[in-house]
């Protein structure tokens, strides 16, 4: 799975930015699109798994692809 731009993925910088930022989804009127591709994003897959491969891919950006990375 990727994250990135235009899948549904909406990254915040603080846990405070949420609200302001489902806000202004919802006031540009693509809160409806961006929840379209979340939910193709995640067809077929679990929340475990999901987040199972955020880690993974969190873990490749910050540790690369060495053997240190646990």
């Amino acid at each position: 799975m990727e994250f990135g731009e235009g899948n549904g993925v909406v990254y915040v910088d603080r846990p405070t930015d949420v609200i302001v930022e489902a806000i202004r989804l919802r006031e540009s009127g693509r809160l409806p699109e961006e929840g379209k591709h979340a939910r193709t994003l995640m067809e077929g897959k679990s929340w475990d798994k999901a987040t199972n491969e955020f880690e993974s891919l969190l873990r490749r950006i910050v540790w690369g692809n060495s053997k240190e990375s646990g």
